[in-house]
């Protein structure tokens, strides 16, 4: 699986209903706090998935699968530093706009990661 989810897939309200998970907010929670701390680049994916927790609909359903699957496809990925240097600096700077586009309420933010060998 190489993306957490299919771009060309809409979520929404449409659809079969699904029976109740008793799981299902708490998955849905338990990525919320795995974007946070890990793989910030799953937010869409995961924030829209939240969006539907009171009607759970069988696409809610696989799209949490999907993501699931995507997780466990890169749970060994790492990147791997071999270098000669005393010293190793790495800096984080993040930006975000909270629903600044004003016609669509959109959210945006991005993340600078600088790598500095002393």
């Amino acid at each position: 699986m190489n993306i957490p989810s299919n771009p060309n897939t809409k979520i929404n309200n449409d659809g079969d209903s699904f029976p109740p998970l008793f799981l299902y907010p708490n998955v849905v929670g338990c990525f919320l706090y795995v974007q946070i701390l890990n793989y910030p680049y799953i937010s869409y994916v995961v924030n829209t998935i939240a969006q539907f927790l009171a009607s759970l609909q069988y696409q809610h359903y696989q799209a949490l699968v999907q993501i699931f699957y995507y997780l466990t496809s890169i749970l060994y990925l790492a990147l791997c530093f071999n270098s000669t240097a005393k010293t190793i600096l790495l800096e984080r700077y993040g930006d975000a706009y909270y629903a600044r586009n004003f016609t669509n309420q959109k959210s945006y933010t991005s993340m600078l990661l600088l790598l500095n060998l002393l």
